[in-house]
């Protein structure tokens, strides 16, 4: 054998060898492990199945709860009522007024349009010998199961009259929103008017089915506890006001006016109680105040409750008069005001109606006495026989010079201008030797006739009038002060001579003694011996008393 030769038998045996071991592997290790992995493959892709066959029973119970949670109560006349009162509720809600729901009825339960539930019939005897399952039963119903509904349908019928579309879609919106198995199964609108009449002339009626489910929980209340709003609108928001605004029954709503209709404003009215009436004035602007309508409706407890008359012409509404003295004067009434245009638009307002009330007499404030803040500061005498004194005023303040030189007395009021300065006061006008207190705030009104001094006191007269600035002053006789022109007179009437006859004759003086430091309201009364013995030495010798030498008569 040639090298060659040898090298391909080399070859041969060593192809031989590799190609037999690759058949063992494969057949004894490849295929195997091949197989092995396609099992476990398998069971793999089962164990998945079954795991999401477990979740979808888990999805599938949660769904089971939800929907047995929006059953109706079990009972039925529990359901029945209280879904009657929802449906009351929401037709209120909507504004629904002129309504009825006539009685409720349970709807026929029967397969196949039921579904149904298998369950053991407890009539069947061991043997099996019960009727036989009936025509069209569902598989694997037979003589020894029981057919039972898998829930009981309820139908109600609502009617409504005089509704308008926005009151339909708001009562449909909620309606679905509610969170119970119940659906709408019949509607039907019907337009009873013109188009050209008010929008709210639709009929409508609805024929609505509500489910009691087998197994239901029961519970006292018609709604489940927690309640969600139900997935049966739209799943995003919806504007569902565009269904009025495109008013199928009447045509698209016109844009709002830019000039609406307005009602002026109304002022109080007030009745006197003289049976007169009273008439307003109602003023309109805006698109449809021509020939608009209005009607006024009193309220309350002061007119007739009722329409009142209104002119359709002049628009003025006529307010009947009040005179019944038995009616309190806290009666009053409300006037509402309904303008409606011929388009159908409204504006509303309205006022008060009162009885006048009879004025109040306010009872004057009492007024402080200011006698104690008045005061004889200053008597002095000078050596050539002239008498002062000083009153001093703290409350306004003022104060008085009393001065009297022979038989003539002078009183001067000054007003305090400055801390130190004081200025004649040019609006005291009384009558020659007249002392008077008065002011605007205080209750202190006294006027007085300063008649004499003495050497710590000063001597007035006071008489029963109310206003000694009107009192006349007598006339002078003629000469001189001293001369025969001053007649005497007689004990009965002393004052005509006293200070050369500038006293009055006043009737029944009143002689009181102002001692210095004292007040106003401290004032002392002579006795009426002492007050004839100061009158007759006045008539005697003048304004200015010895007192030394009275006391020593």
């Amino acid at each position: 054998m040639t090298s060659r030769e040898r090298a391909y038998a080399i070859l041969l045996i060593g192809l031989i060898v590799l190609g037999g071991g690759a058949l063992v592997g494969y057949v004894l290790v490849y295929s195997p492990l091949q197989d092995k992995y396609a099992a476990a493959e398998k069971l793999e892709a089962e164990a998945n199945g079954y795991d999401e066959k477990a979740n979808a029973v888990m999805a599938a119970r949660l769904k089971i709860a939800a929907v047995k949670r929006q059953s109706l109560p079990p009972d039925i006349n529990q359901a029945k009522a209280q879904y009657k009162l929802l449906l009351e509720q929401l037709l209120r809600n909507a504004k629904l007024i002129d309504h009825k729901i006539p009685d409720m009825r349970v709807l026929d339960n029967r397969a196949p349009a039921t579904p149904e539930l298998v369950l053991p019939n407890p009539n069947a005897n061991a043997s099996g010998n019960a009727a036989s399952p009936t025509a069209g039963s569902p598989p694997g119903v037979t003589a020894q199961s029981l057919k039972k509904p898998a829930y009981t349908r309820l139908e109600f019928k609502v009617e409504v009259k005089k509704a308008d579309i926005w009151q339909v879609v708001d009562f449909l919106k909620t309606f679905y929103s509610v969170d119970l198995l119940h659906q709408i199964t019949f509607i039907n609108i019907v337009r009873d008017n013109k188009v050209t009449d008010p929008r709210n002339g639709l009929d409508l009626h609805l024929t609505i089915e509500a489910i009691i489910l087998d197994k239901a929980e029961a519970r006292k209340s018609l709604l489940p506890p927690n309640p969600t709003p139900a997935a049966v609108l739209a799943a995003k928001p919806r504007d569902y006001s565009f269904i009025a605004w495109k008013d199928m029954f009447y045509g698209v709503l016109p844009q709002p006016s830019v000039n609406p209709l307005t009602l002026g404003r109304f002022d109080s009215v007030t009745l006197e109680r003289d049976e007169k009436p009273a008439e307003v004035k109602v003023r309109l602007s805006g698109d449809g105040a021509a020939g608009a309508k209005v009607v006024a409706t009193a309220s309350g407890s002061l007119l007739p409750e009722g329409e009142l008359k209104v002119d359709p012409k002049t628009l003025i509404i006529a307010i009947p008069g009040v005179g019944t003295e038995d009616t309190p004067e806290s009666a009053t009434s409300t006037i509402s005001v309904v303008a409606t245009s011929p388009e159908g638009t409204t504006a509303k307002s309205s006022f008060k109606v009162a009885i006048a009330k009879p004025p109040v007499v306010e009872t004057p404030k009492p007024r402080m006495d200011i006698a104690s803040t008045i005061k004889l500061v200053i008597v002095s005498g000078r050596s050539d026989g002239m008498m002062k004194a000083v009153i001093f005023d703290a409350a306004n303040p003022f104060k008085y010079e009393v001065t009297a030189t022979g038989k003539q007395v002078e009183v001067l009021r000054f007003w305090q201008a400055t801390g130190k300065t004081w200025k004649k006061d040019l609006d005291y006008e009384q009558p020659t030797g007249v002392l008077s207190f008065s002011d605007d705030f205080s209750a202190t009104k006294r006027s007085f006739k300063v008649i004499a001094f003495e050497d710590d006191a000063v001597i007035l007269s006071e008489s029963g009038r109310p206003d000694l600035a009107k009192t006349e002053t007598p006339k002078r006789g003629g000469g001189s002060r001293t001369g025969s022109g001053t007649a005497k007179q007689g004990p009965a009437e002393p004052l005509a001579l006293v200070a050369s006859n500038l006293a009055t004759a006043i009737p029944t003086p009143t002689l009181y003694r102002w001692t210095l430091g004292k007040s106003l309201n401290e004032l002392t009364k002579p006795s009426p011996t002492e007050a004839a013995a100061i009158l007759k030495r006045i008539a005697t010798g003048g304004p200015i008393l010895n007192v030394t030498a009275s006391n020593g008569k």
